[in-house]
């Protein structure tokens, strides 16, 4: 695996939401400034087709910076002229409102709380039958027996080569339209030394009939089938297709029940999904299941299905497929549990109280307003922007994807493979689990000396007109009935914890798009505070403004997450380091390579990584990402202890230094799961330090005042043989 540190990690999300303390007493203003220190770039969507790029890719977008302008194409050859940027108050609100969630432990606001969270998985799923009780219209699942039934040519080697419409033939080979989706029907069975029996003879269910009774499932739409005619002799050759066979689904002998009372809902949400993709070839099946679900046809319908079972927790997978996705019971609501989005007016966190929200069709109103934020003048409109405003064509940025559960879910101590309901151990067992989410995403700050621009252009990529660094844009907030406590903390999300002169400051904030490629960093101060009150005088409407001093802002946010919030905003937290998505190292720019090789197979026979895997039990995270830790850190493939029955750290031989040199001391600014932070005394370095380099783990709370020794990792400066006692 190359190195590198992934542009995006996530804050710890707390276990307790914040209060609030209704409405103050305090209105008025607050004047702040944004400094630009890497380019920004937010696009005025008046136009998606700004620049003039290419002839041949006329489906490329390209933007210019947000601006008072109603942008319009160009004609040919003519240069795009560069107007005043301006900052839009609804973009900065939110970016200081997801600041604000975090420093006051605020709930997910932006979550989506109805997206179903599914992952592609390498399991083949079982046959199954579902039994649709016609009293009570409850469902129960049984085991099935798959039977193919197979096309003509090579794929049936029973077949006959030579036919016509006159003969039986068609009973012996699949065709595309004879049957529907769940059809029962009738069938006479053959078995072979390997694989799946074979069907033949098959036709529509007679109630006297010789044979087995089985249900047809066809899956995947596949292509009309076409008799293919011989020029010469006009007699009909071969069957042309590439859907090689169909499956039925029969009970076997013995019955084996594997679920009482079904749930559809999975099986529901996984058809819902491929036709989300745009990617559906289910549309039939879906019909048919809904007919079925109406107690229209028969009371079985096929299926495929997973069982996880473990300690009495159950999981079942249903799906139209083999191969397919799974999906979750738990959602990204049940996993956020009490930090879930606000659902009761009269019960809302510290951000939706301040900044308003919309709850079941109700709005509970902002007590901010956001100024839109004007740029200093220039003389010249060119010198807003970067290398004086020639656009750039950013590489191709994809959605988020929250299936890649190595860096959106932690892992379960010792786990090897984990979901968003499951884990799997290094002996291959399966545990039925809650995933935890990450935390809060955020992206790390990179002061980069140059826009990395694509090669080429795309339907995928943009072409835009980013400001420069060095820009620097004035803003107002207004602000309504606030408590005090509010107020300081909204101060202190300006100023992002950090008072002082705006082009000094060393933390702040991202800001517009392309985050990942390092635009968008910004820091921000505010100038002045001043508070409004009214009276009326002889008749008329009086304004008194005085200034306001900000009164030690930090003491009114979670100290939990101060020095979380510290490092994710410090310029330099990463200063140095290969910021970039993952990528292999035989190819820079295929970041799905990565993601290939690191969803690997455990040989535990052989005890090393194999090829893709065949089952969720082989399945092994080769690399994994903890919350705050720029580096991705190994998954233990090797190391086993027996008696334990739990892997021991890989991370402990790549450690090196001399455990007797000079001691150092510090202080825990940062401790998670298996890792930790030291704040070195008389200096600004924080050290990383794995729980195996510790003494004292379990012990270690953030404030403990630990010795240590400084080692290596990877290259990297870190802390061993740390101790909470002052070692000589």
């Amino acid at each position: 695996m190359a190195k590198f540190v992934n542009p995006y990690n996530f804050i710890p999300i707390g276990s307790k939401k914040s209060g609030n303390a209704g409405k103050g007493e305090l209105s008025g203003v607050i004047h702040y400034s944004v400094l630009t220190k890497t380019p920004l770039f937010i696009p005025n969507t008046s136009c998606d087709a700004t620049f003039e790029t290419s002839l041949e890719e006329k489906e490329h977008i390209s933007y210019d910076f947000y601006s008072y302008h109603n942008q319009a194409p160009v004609e040919k050859g003519k240069k795009v002229p560069c107007y005043q940027p301006v900052i839009p108050g609804s973009e900065i609100r939110g970016m200081f409102r997801s600041n604000f969630e975090i420093l006051t432990s605020s709930c997910l606001s932006s979550l989506d709380s109805d997206m179903l969270l599914s992952k592609r998985t390498m399991e083949s799923f079982l046959p199954g039958l579902i039994y649709r009780d016609p009293r009570t219209g409850t469902y129960t699942l049984y085991a099935a027996e798959d039977v193919l039934w197979r096309t003509e040519g090579e794929n049936n080697p029973r077949a006959k080569r030579n036919w016509d419409a006159e003969n039986d033939y068609s009973l012996r080979c699949y065709r595309q339209k004879d049957f529907k989706e769940g059809e029962k029907v009738c069938f006479k069975k053959y078995s072979r030394k390997q694989g799946k029996p074979l069907a033949e003879y098959v036709r529509k269910y007679e109630a006297n009939a010789d044979g087995f009774v089985g249900y047809i499932i066809k899956g995947e739409d596949g292509p009309q089938m076409k008799h293919s005619r011989d020029k010469n002799t006009g007699k009909i050759r071969r069957l042309s297709t590439q859907k090689h066979c169909c499956h039925i689904f029969t009970l076997p002998g013995k019955e084996k029940v594997i679920e009482k009372v079904l749930s559809l809902e999975t099986l529901e949400d996984v058809l819902k999904e491929y036709e989300r993709n745009k990617k559906s070839l289910y549309t039939e099946y879906a019909d048919e299941l809904e007919a079925f679900k109406k107690r229209k046809g028969n009371d079985y319908f096929p299926v495929y299905y997973s069982l996880i079972a473990d300690k009495g927790e159950k999981r079942i997978f249903l799906s139209p497929a083999c191969k397919t996705r799974e999906i979750y019971v738990n959602t990204l609501k049940s996993l956020a549990g009490d930090m879930a989005p606000c659902q009761d007016p009269q019960n809302l966190c510290a951000a939706c109280s301040l900044f308003g929200t919309l709850i079941r069709k109700s709005a509970v109103a902002s007590r901010l307003r956001f100024s839109d934020l004007q740029a200093e003048k220039k003389s010249q409109m060119e010198e807003y922007y970067y290398q004086n405003g020639e656009p750039v064509t950013l590489p191709e940025l994809a959605a988020p994807k929250l299936n890649n559960m190595e860096f959106y879910v932690k892992r379960p101590d010792h786990a090897w493979f984990w979901t968003y309901d499951y884990y799997v151990d290094p002996q291959g067992k399966v545990h039925v689990q809650q995933g935890e989410l990450a935390g809060r995403k955020f992206y790390w700050h990179h002061l980069i000396e140059k826009v990395p621009e694509a090669g080429e252009l795309t339907k995928r990529n943009r072409t835009v007109r980013p400001v420069r660094e060095g820009c620097q844009f004035q803003g107002k907030i207004y602000f309504d009935h606030l408590t005090e406590r509010e107020l300081n903390q909204l101060i202190y999300t300006v100023n992002a914890g950090e008072d002082g002169e705006l082009i000094k400051k060393q933390h702040g904030y991202k800001l517009g798009a392309a985050k990942p490629f390092g635009l968008g960093s910004i820091a921000t101060q505010v100038d002045s505070v001043i508070l409004r009150s009214y009276a009326t005088e002889d008749g008329t409407i009086a304004v008194k403004e005085v200034p306001y001093t900000a009164k030690d802002p930090v003491q009114y946010v979670d100290q939990n997450q101060v020095d979380y919030f510290e490092k994710m905003t410090n310029f330099t937290s990463v200063a140095g380091e290969n910021v970039t998505y993952p990528y292999s190292k035989d190819s820079s720019e295929s970041g799905h390579e990565w993601y290939t090789a690191n969803h690997a197979k455990y040989d535990r026979v052989k005890k090393k990584i194999a090829n893709m895997p065949n089952m969720r039990t082989e399945m092994i995270y080769k690399e994994y990402m903890e919350p705050m830790n720029p580096y991705v850190q190994p998954v233990d493939q090797k190391f086993v202890d027996d008696k334990q029955n739990v892997p021991t750290d890989r991370n402990k031989k790549s450690f090196s230094g001399n455990e007797k040199g000079n001691r150092e001391t510090g202080k825990i600014k940062m401790i998670g799961s298996h890792y930790g932070f030291i704040k070195v005394d008389n200096s600004t370095e924080d050290l990383y330090f794995s729980k195996y380099e510790c003494r004292d783990f379990p012990k270690l709370e953030v404030g403990s005042e630990v010795s240590f020794v400084k080692g290596k990792n990877k290259g990297k400066d870190c802390a061993i043989s740390v101790s909470l006692e002052k070692m000589n």
